[in-house]
């Protein structure tokens, strides 16, 4: 009963517009300028400071 409720409740708030997502922290110009910048040989770390992103989050978008 408590999932039929849950359910229903993440329908009507789809409906009202609410977003159950957490947005993207790059986007995919960005991800391709990391990539060509990795390509090239710089740095990760010189990277992640470039799009203000850790580093632990480029290395999981390059590798993904």
């Amino acid at each position: 009963m408590i999932s039929e409720r849950t359910g229903g409740g993440v329908k009507a708030a789809k409906c009202r517009g609410v977003k159950f997502w957490r947005e993207a922290k790059l986007k995919a110009e960005e991800v391709d300028h990391a990539g060509k910048l990795d390509d090239q040989g710089e740095a990760r770390q010189y990277v992640a400071e470039l799009l203000n992103v850790g580093c632990t989050r480029l290395y999981w978008v390059l590798n993904s």
